[in-house]
């Protein structure tokens, strides 16, 4: 058992993993478990988690399936057995030293359901990314918010930059979609629309490394998987639906979706684009039928 639990997806890592283990191992508050997934590499990733496992807080777990969702789910089991809070951290990427500290910290003294720092981005590429990583990981909120419907389009859907309940999490069964991408922006969709509150912490304590192979990367690259944002937000409708948090979240949803659907636009290839008016037109029907079944008005 421990306070929180720190999940690790690893996937040909190796050249990353020892200063992102360190920078776990290393942290001021010590009484944390480092989940570390290993998913599919095919690089000397497993051998390096291996070699951590002298620290008896680091868990490692192997698997087959090369696909980031699969081992945040598997890390998942894991923590939910363990720790009363979750954490994030990305093989490639570093926290700081007093980000666990101060993250469990702030969540206990002010009983938010979530907490969130600011993240700091590391360039070895994408230096023309600069401008836009500012404008969407600066922090918009600080200190306490009691209203989540005010923040929730207004934050950035980053997995690693926050803390979680474990139990909300196990409450509502969340977890990530597999077989897409933006995954993260799902979860935090999901989680938010059953939290009460937030706390947000104005101190840069991640740090995000932005290289060749970063999966990001890939989006602004213009593969077509920028539509399955919307596939995303298809996700987010049917868990709001579920849980009964659509008439509440109904104008964020809409705005949300919006968003969705203009990422698609923007960073889709352009010869998907009758295929991204398709499936808009597909989910916008589905949408409107529950939507008006419920009476609200259009």
């Amino acid at each position: 058992m421990a306070i929180v639990s720190v999940i690790v997806p690893v996937s040909n890592a190796e050249g990353y993993l020892s200063k992102c283990m360190e920078s776990l191992k290393n942290q001021s508050f010590s009484d944390i478990k480092i989940i570390c997934v290993e998913n599919g590499s095919t690089d000397n990733s497993w051998n390096e988690i291996i070699s951590h496992k002298k620290d008896k807080r680091v868990t490692a777990v192997k698997v087959p399936y090369a696909e980031v969702s699969y081992a945040r789910n598997l890390g998942l089991f894991w923590a939910l057995k363990f720790s009363p809070f979750v954490m994030f951290c990305d093989a490639d990427d570093t926290y700081d030293k007093y980000m666990v500290e101060t993250m469990v910290g702030g969540i206990q003294e002010s009983g938010a359901d979530l907490g969130c720092c600011e993240i700091v981005v590391d360039y070895e590429s994408d230096n023309e990314l600069r401008e836009s990583d500012n404008a969407y990981y600066s922090l918009k909120f600080e200190g306490f918010y009691d209203n989540i419907k005010s923040v929730i389009n207004g934050m950035d859907y980053s997995l690693c930059n926050k803390i979680f309940r474990t139990s909300i999490i196990k409450k509502y069964s969340i977890t990530f979609p597999t077989s897409y991408l933006y995954e993260d922006t799902c979860f935090c969709w999901k989680y938010l629309s059953v939290s009460d509150s937030a706390f947000f912490i104005r101190k840069k304590l991640y740090h995000y490394l932005r290289h060749d192979n970063s999966i990001m990367n890939k989006t602004f690259a213009k593969e077509n998987k920028s539509i399955e944002h919307m596939t995303i937000a298809e996700n987010v409708f049917d868990f709001l639906f579920q849980h009964l948090r659509y008439e509440k979240f109904v104008g964020e949803f809409w705005d949300f979706y919006d968003s969705c659907v203009d990422f698609a636009k923007r960073f889709g290839k352009e010869e998907d684009s009758m295929k991204i008016e398709q499936v808009d037109k597909r989910l916008r029907e589905k949408f409107l039928e529950k939507h008006r079944s419920l009476g609200i008005p259009d």
